[in-house]
């Protein structure tokens, strides 16, 4: 591999690091997905008809940025299985076709589960028993 001043001393024929790190971003809601329903199978609760909290909308965490938001196709999954997703974001406004809340107890309201996509500082401050109290659930 060439680069500025030589060559890299990469195992040829091999992925870089990057192509390696951007497979595993993509990869990361399908394994969302798959925890998801991992976790509705073990406590015997459908998919269908499911509501899903996911919190955060943004690439970015702290940011409105959501470029290639890996929240999209996991609520495409979601949703493709018939559960209903709302969805949070203090920073994001007004992404294209997808209701945001900034009201993060409207969102948890009555939720089966709550999926945290991007490390919002705020998301770090919630309380497991405001969580309980406003999903109506234990967490498990």
């Amino acid at each position: 591999m060439k680069v500025l001043g030589g060559t890299l001393d990469y195992p040829p024929g091999k992925d870089s690091w990057f192509v390696l790190a951007r497979t595993i971003n993509d990869f990361m809601p399908r394994h969302m997905f798959t925890l998801t329903m991992s976790g509705f199978a073990r406590v015997n609760k459908p998919m269908q008809g499911a509501k899903i909290a996911l919190l955060s909308w943004a690439f970015i965490a702290n940011s409105d940025d959501a470029r290639n938001t890996p929240s999209e196709f996991f609520r495409t999954l979601c949703m493709d299985k018939g559960s209903t997703v709302t969805v949070h974001d203090p920073y994001v406004v007004t992404p294209s076709d997808v209701n945001i809340s900034s009201n993060h107890d409207e969102t948890l309201m009555g939720a089966d589960a709550v999926v945290i996509f991007t490390a919002h500082r705020i998301y770090r401050s919630l309380d497991p028993g405001t969580g309980k109290a406003l999903t109506g659930r234990t967490p498990r």
